[in-house]
C-alpha cells in the first residue's frame, strides 16, 4: 500500500516519530500558511505533499 511506503521511506530518511511530525506539520500547516501570505503559485497541503512524494520517489 503506498501509506506503507511512504511510511517506511519517512522513517528511513527522517529517522524519528519527532521529525516525521514535524515534516507533517510544516506540509498541512506551515507552509500553505506561508504560501497564502506571500502568493505563491501553489498554497494547498496536497500539492505540498505531492511534491515530497515525487521528490522522495523520483527514481522509482
Amino acid at each position: 500500500m503506498v501509506s506503507d511506503l511512504v511510511s517506511s521511506y519517512a522513517y528511513a530518511t527522517f529517522g524519528s516519530v519527532a521529525d516525521i511530525k514535524q515534516l507533517k506539520e510544516w506540509i498541512e500547516r506551515v507552509l500553505p500558511q506561508i504560501a497564502k501570505e506571500q502568493q505563491w503559485p501553489i498554497r494547498f497541503d496536497h500539492c505540498f505533499k505531492r511534491i515530497c512524494l515525487d521528490n522522495a520517489f523520483e527514481d522509482v
